[in-house]
């Protein structure tokens, strides 16, 4: 804990549950209960990942708070999955790695891509800044390094051969060379037969795989298309991708780089009618109301108004003097004008 955490902690209190101050205050993260007990968005500190922080050292050291973030994350991202709940995680530096541009240290990044292979059931998106360019990374889980992950082998050519200068900053200028390792790196992806193709353009890629895989079961002869599917699927993970996490960029809202809206659609069936943060009030830390699984819950303005007549009300019943008020000014309020 230091006089910044402290400070934006009391700063941004409404937006922190009290459970977790405690922990923000140690490093500068939390999540939240957007939809209590269903969805949770973390937000990452991402200043300990940082490549250009010269004051962290990775992730691989138990000393690090890159560790100890990670660590975190991973205990409260197991905590979910036995609750059956899905996350969302937000941060602002992204998971970039190309040749051109490298923001994590790379054991940071080992070990996050390492977490998002292991709980790809738990989370269903992340989400970044910095950059100010609208464009999303894959991070590939085939890169994954376990001797990299637990320190016992230094990554391999980290910096000294991606960058000649510590001027690493992505800008309008500089990311040319990076948005073209990015489209190299995109053209490496197996590219999807063409018996699949029109799936994925109208929607139908389930039903499409899912004759693959029955035909699989039956023992039946696939045909030359059936396998040449398989053989994609396989590369990617299976229908659902699970080869690969996406880290979403979010664009500048600022005018002199590239300001653009986009609008993400989630998939809520079944939350239709579920309570959610944005419904609650955030008056005040004292208004918030703890509930049995560890969350917070703020109360409704509806029910604070109504606490607050009760309130009212119970101290006039102790106060004689403001009970007999209230009788004067009912008394006179039925004179007739």
């Amino acid at each position: 804990p230091n006089r910044w955490t402290k400070k934006y902690t009391h700063i941004w209190r409404q937006f922190i549950p009290e459970e977790q101050r405690h922990g923000f205050e140690q490093g500068g993260w939390f999540y939240v209960e957007v939809i209590p007990r269903k969805l949770a968005v973390f937000s990452l500190n991402t200043i300990y990942f940082f490549d250009s922080n010269s004051a962290v050292d990775g992730c691989a050291a138990k000393s690090e708070p890159g560790y100890q973030h990670l660590e975190w994350l991973r205990i409260q991202l197991q905590f979910l999955r036995d609750r059956s709940m899905k996350a969302l995680i937000i941060g602002h530096v992204p998971p970039a790695r190309t040749e051109a541009k490298m923001s994590w240290d790379e054991t940071c990044w080992q070990k996050y891509t390492l977490w998002m292979r292991q709980y790809r059931d738990v989370v269903v998106g992340s989400m970044y800044g910095h950059m100010n360019i609208d464009h999303f990374m894959l991070q590939d889980f085939k890169d994954i390094d376990m001797a990299v992950v637990d320190g016992s082998k230094a990554p391999h050519g980290q910096r000294v051969a991606l960058m000649a200068t510590e001027q690493n900053e992505i800008s309008v200028l500089g990311a040319a060379d990076y948005l073209i390792d990015l489209r190299n790196d995109w053209a490496k992806l197996p590219t999807p037969p063409s018996s699949l193709r029109k799936g994925l353009v109208e929607g139908d890629i389930w039903e499409a795989t899912d004759e693959v895989e029955e035909s699989a079961r039956k023992g039946n002869k696939r045909k030359s298309k059936d396998g040449k599917q398989k053989k994609f699927l396989d590369k990617i993970g299976g229908p659902w991708g699970e080869s690969f996490s996406v880290s979403q960029v979010q664009a500048s809202v600022v005018p002199n780089y590239f300001p653009t809206m986009r609008i993400f659609e989630y998939n809520i069936t079944g939350l239709e009618d579920a309570t959610t943060a944005t419904a609650m009030s955030r008056k005040s830390s004292a208004q918030e109301e703890p509930i049995l699984d560890g969350t917070s819950q703020f109360l409704p303005e509806e029910d604070l108004a109504d606490e607050e007549d009760e309130a009212l009300e119970e101290g006039e019943e102790d106060d004689p003097n403001a009970s007999a008020e209230k009788g004067k000014k009912g008394k006179k309020s039925k004179k007739p004008k």
